[in-house]
């Protein structure tokens, strides 16, 4: 395996990690606020069952 090939594995690993950290992070911000997200499922849901779009 060359340098190149190896500095750009390590970068994909890193960039992967942050990307995963990202998601987690996203993931507990939803996890602490369920009853918002549950509103805007059923907001979604309500919006979708009488053909309309709903744009915040």
């Amino acid at each position: 395996m060359t340098r190149w090939s190896q500095a750009r594995q390590i970068v994909g690993c890193w960039l992967a990690g942050r990307e995963l950290a990202r998601l987690l992070a996203a993931g507990s911000q939803v996890a602490s606020s369920p009853g918002r997200l549950v509103s805007d499922l059923r907001e979604l849901r309500a919006a979708d069952h009488l053909g309309e779009e709903k744009f915040d």
